[in-house]
């Protein structure tokens, strides 16, 4: 037994190093806590507007709390999280994907993001085991990466900045053709899907709701998308989606949605990937997204004073 006391303490002192690295949910939360009070937009989804929404671009204070793979369920246990302490808050603004309101909260490509959602924003007392969550090469790789740049992929307002990106049409194409068949869902009226459909939806509408009853607009978007992701979707499936969006809206007067998917403004350049937006398109559409905001809240209060 003696022979493990040696690889016990390599796993302890990787442990350990693993979780000195800045870990973008620690840093949300502990940026919430601190701050949320003088918020007056904040940025929720998944990583179309984790990488897509950067708040430097915007006039008000703004905060990007969305993460890869942050579904409304989550959006809405970090508002019920904050709601008391965000005093400041004007407007709201949410991703509405080809894939948010029919992704399963159980699917396996979640898993780790539950895990850490569950540590980071609910639960003092639940841990994660760092080494366990990677390869011992990719935490090796982790590490390496931080120490050797000393910099992290957000940037103080919770954007993710994309360093190495795609933009010639070949590898647009493939990048869409290895998103896709996960993103889309078979027989989307079944009893399953339609299930998972509505309750992405309850969680939705409890956000606009409470926005509503607190004078806060939402914004719902569908982001922009190379064509060779949005030529190739599902139409059934965004149609669906798209449709809802736009209910929201005839429901909720505080409800705005804009749908960009098909934007011709935003060229190869402007892409990470198919459906997630460079450095380049980040900026473009954060300043579009902030005039949106602007013309919002000025005009609700034109009407306010009315």
């Amino acid at each position: 037994m003696l022979f493990l006391i040696p690889l016990l303490i390599v796993a302890i002192s990787l442990e350990i190093i693993l979780r000195m690295i800045p870990n973008e949910y620690r840093y949300k939360r502990e940026y919430l806590d601190k701050y949320s009070n003088d918020i007056e937009t904040l940025i929720l989804g998944s990583s179309h507007t984790y990488m897509g929404l950067n708040p430097e671009y915007f006039t008000s204070n703004t905060f990007n709390a969305a993460h890869s793979g942050q579904l409304p369920l989550y959006d809405y246990k970090i508002l019920e999280k904050y709601k008391k302490n965000l005093k400041n808050l004007k407007t709201i603004i949410l991703p509405i994907s080809y894939a948010s309101l029919f992704k399963k909260y159980n699917s396996f490509e979640l898993t780790t993001f539950k895990k850490k959602y569950k540590y980071f924003f609910e639960s003092d007392t639940f841990y994660i085991i760092e080494i366990t969550e990677h390869s011992l090469y990719n935490n090796l790789k982790k590490i390496n990466t931080y120490h050797k740049n000393k910099t992290t992929k957000y940037n103080k307002l919770g954007w993710c900045k994309i360093d190495n990106y795609i933009n010639n049409e070949v590898e647009l194409a493939n990048s869409a053709h290895r998103t896709l068949p996960w993103e889309t869902f078979e027989n989307i009226k079944s009893d399953e899907n339609q299930k998972i459909f509505y309750e992405n939806v309850s969680f939705l509408k409890y956000i606009i709701q409470w926005s509503k009853t607190n004078n806060v607009d939402v914004i719902l978007f569908t982001p922009p998308a190379y064509k060779t992701y949005y030529n190739n979707l599902n139409k059934e499936q965004m149609s669906e989606t798209i449709n809802k969006a736009i209910d929201f809206t005839k429901k909720f007067d505080n409800c705005t949605y804009i749908n960009l998917l098909d934007d011709p403004r935003y060229i190869a350049k402007d892409f990470w990937d198919a459906s997630h937006l460079s450095d380049f398109g980040a900026e473009k559409l954060s300043r579009y997204m902030d005039s949106v905001v602007q013309y919002n809240y000025y005009d609700t209060k034109a009407n306010h004073t009315k």
